[in-house]
């Protein structure tokens, strides 16, 4: 028989609080309910339809009725077909909503139908209702029970508002999951969940204060003891909803879900049965358990399971357990912790601020022998691989030192990360591989000792990181992108803690040269690796392809920089530095416009580092163009531009030099800051032409006729503006210029 699934079976893996469809049974079962979900979906679909009509719907003129008990009820018909209530001026304290008024369906009650009725004690709302209103039983002060209809499918915290001494509640019975705002109304002590619940969001009872909890016997999904919440047949323990101080699992469940009594502090005592394979992530975090004994068949204990158990102290695994999450155990009492030796993997940290010894003799966290994993008395975890043994993390968060003990093959991706203790690392010669991130966030370490046999040096390695100096051994072959940018020079917000590097015997993949690192690449091309904030001028080798992201970043020791139009690949913020780089030269691999190099020297001003800070950051590849546009937006502002922004200005005539040299070779000069440059000079020809005077620059002047700037029918007033200033010599040569360009004669008998 051909079945058509009309639910995602993938998305039952994630329904009833994470558990996978087996704790329901087997996996056949749960795919023989496919098409009764249909079926469900369908008729939730049938009513979603019905609910979007009635919002649609054209409303008569408002009715009004008296019922047999004296309740009034204002409404309106819709579509001739079905009835909105629209007010209640209720008689008795236990309200009944009609199901018919004038034998048409009750379907629907307006926002704030029933509220503001403090008299009245309960409410039930009948099946034939199917959309509720906003605020609707809002300030209903003495209302301490409500019923709510089958076919609802959403609950809605606001219809409650303000109605502070519900005790009880039955939800909808179309609602499929259980969100903590169903504690938004605070004395909440009995609920009864309905036929469709599927699904509770974790941790939702860790808000309330119940006293009872009921589940309606038609669920096909859930079902309940009256303290607990179980996926049907118990397989599962979904939630703990009553707040008890012990509590015995029903004997039939295999695991316990996300958050299942998350926040529940009067829990000091749980009993489990033995079949119990899992304890899912924040079980049993924040209660009040003094201590845990693990059934025989426990295989995983999940991510922060007893985290902030305070008053835990005693904890007693299993043999066959083989996983515990990160923060199991962590901020609780435990002092001792046995781990068995068939303990697979273990979170790290497992058991944080907790009194535990990790290293030593006399250490209280331990593993049985005989399984892959030990610790050593470093409070090191070991792993033995196929390929040897692994450090897989430093368990002890007091320890300084780390002396990797001859044997361990391989340092593990993440094993030290974000370790604030350790200070020194020491490699035996048997590791040959340090894995990503291994040393991450380790801010108080400063010295690394390299064995000889280590080949490789995972990604992010020792970032931020305070190492200062490295011997890099003959037979290393890769460094992982970013493994040697240290604190802050990522950011930006400092230089390189890292300044000595040095190469035990030859290496064929590594050199430090002119104050990098450099790496030797397949095709014979080098890239920069890392360069070490000790050489003021640094010149790229005309070889080198790439350089490695942040390689220059937070650099503050670099003045000249030389690079070569050949650098191809520059890697994210490879050039930020944390100055102004006075001068940047680029060697062309073939001649431009007439260059073979190009020599930026950009103004030392705000405006000037921002500029090339900018060039540099952006570029993938060296651009003339875009290094010569950059520069031409440094010197383009008029000069009290910077002054009233604040820091150093460009002078005036340093301004005037830089722009004639840009107008007389205009190699990439934009349209826009050809004109916003010569519109400088225009503007302040005056000042400008003083300014040159002052300095005797005879060129600028010629520069300045050459570009048409001075010219004949202004030259006379410049010549006077210059003699004001009493420049004999430059009045002089001004002179001369007006004769030798423009024709005039020679003598000015008012000099």
């Amino acid at each position: 028989m051909g079945v058509s699934l009309g639910v995602d079976l993938s998305g039952l893996d994630v329904c009833f609080g994470g558990f996978s469809p087996t704790l329901m049974g087997d996996i056949m079962q749960a795919l023989d309910k496919a098409q009764e979900s249909e079926e469900r979906l369908r008729q939730r679909r049938l009513v979603l339809e019905r609910t979007a009509a009635i919002e649609a719907a054209r409303a008569s003129e408002p009715h009004e009725v008296v019922d047999a008990h004296g309740n009034r009820w204002r409404y309106v018909v819709l579509d001739g077909m079905e009835v909105r209530i629209e007010e209640c001026e209720p008689a008795c304290e236990h309200l009944t909503i009609p199901a018919e008024l004038d034998g048409l369906p009750v379907v629907a009650l307006a926002d704030d139908a029933c509220a503001h009725a403090p008299q009245v004690l309960s409410v039930e709302v009948p099946d034939s209702v199917l959309s509720l209103g906003y605020c609707v039983f809002r300030n209903c002060s003495s209302l301490r029970r409500a019923v709510l209809p089958r076919d609802v499918t959403e609950y809605d915290s606001d219809w409650f508002r303000n109605c502070t001494a519900l005790e009880e509640l039955e939800l909808p019975g179309q609602l499929e999951r259980l969100m903590p705002s169903v504690f938004d109304t605070p004395n909440l002590h009995r609920l009864r969940i309905g036929a469709n619940m599927r699904d509770i969001y974790p941790g939702t009872f860790g808000r309330g204060h119940l006293c009872t909890i009921e589940v309606d016997p038609a669920n096909p999904f859930l079902e309940t003891d009256g303290i607990a919440v179980y996926t049907k047949g118990r397989a599962g323990l979904m939630a703990l909803a009553v707040r008890v101080a012990t509590y015995e699992v029903a004997p039939e469940c295999t695991a316990l879900g996300r958050k299942a009594a998350n926040g529940m502090e009067e829990l000091e005592r749980i009993t489990l049965p033995e079949g119990v394979t899992t304890i899912g992530e924040h079980a049993f975090a924040h209660t009040s358990l003094r201590s845990f004994t693990a059934p025989t068949q426990l295989e995983s204990i999940r991510e922060r399971a007893f985290f902030d158990c305070a008053v835990l102290s005693e904890v007693h695994l299993n043999a066959g357990l083989t996983s515990i999450g990160e923060h199991a155990f962590t901020r609780t009492a435990v002092k001792q912790l046995a781990l068995p030796s068939s303990i697979e993997r273990v979170g790290h940290p497992v058991a944080a601020d907790a009194p535990l010894r990790y290293a030593g003799a006399d250490r209280t966290l331990v593993i049985e022998e005989g399984g892959s994993l030990r610790i050593d008395d470093q409070g090191a975890l070991l792993r033995c691989c196929e390929d040897g043994l692994h450090l897989e993390w430093m368990i002890d968060p007091a320890a300084c030192v780390l002396r990797v003990p001859d044997g361990v093959t391989h340092i593990d991706a993440r094993a030290l990360l974000n370790h604030q203790g350790i200070e020194v690392v020491e490699l035996a010669e048997s590791v040959v591989e340090i894995g990503e991130a291994a040393f991450k966030g380790c801010r108080n370490l400063r010295r690394v000792q390299l064995g000889r046999g280590v080949r490789r040096i995972g990604a992010e390695a020792f970032l931020d990181t305070e190492l200062e100096a490295l011997v890099l051994p003959a037979q290393l072959e890769h460094i992982g992108t970013m493994a040697l940018v240290t604190h802050g020079a990522h950011t930006g917000r400092a230089a390189t803690s890292l300044k000595e590097i040095s190469i035990e015997g030859a290496n064929e993949r590594f050199c430090v040269e002119g104050g990098m690192l450099l790496e030797i690449e397949a095709s014979g091309q080098r890239r920069v690796v890392h360069y070490l904030n000790r050489e003021p001028a640094v010149r790229i080798p005309a070889d080198v392809a790439s350089m490695a992201p942040y390689a220059f970043s937070g650099a503050q020791a670099l003045r000249s920089l030389c690079l070569s139009s050949g650098l191809a690949d520059i890697g994210i913020r490879a050039l930020a530095v944390d100055r102004l780089v006075e001068t940047v030269r680029i060697e062309m691999e073939e001649p431009l416009a007439g260059h073979d190099v190009f020599e930026l020297r950009f103004p030392a001003t705000d405006r000037g580092q921002h500029q090339q800070f900018v060039a540099f950051t952006t570029q993938t590849a060296v651009s003339v163009q875009d290094l010569l546009e950059h520069y031409d937006n440094a010197i383009a502002n008029a000069s009290s531009f910077d002054a009233v922004l604040g820091g150093v200005a460009l002078d005036l005539y340093d301004q005037a030099v830089r722009i004639l040299e840009r107008l007389r070779d205009p190699v990439f000069l934009t349209e826009v800051n050809r004109q916003i440059l010569e519109r400088v000079l225009r503007q302040h020809l005056d000042e400008v032409c003083v300014a040159v005077a002052k300095r005797d620059d005879r060129a600028a002047v010629d520069a300045l006729v050459e570009l048409g700037f001075v010219r004949a029918d202004n030259i006379d007033a410049l010549i006077d503006r210059v003699g004001a200033v009493q420049d004999a010599a430059m009045t002089g040569y001004l002179l001369e210029v007006r004769r030798r360009a423009f024709g005039h004669a020679a003598l000015d008998f008012t000099l």
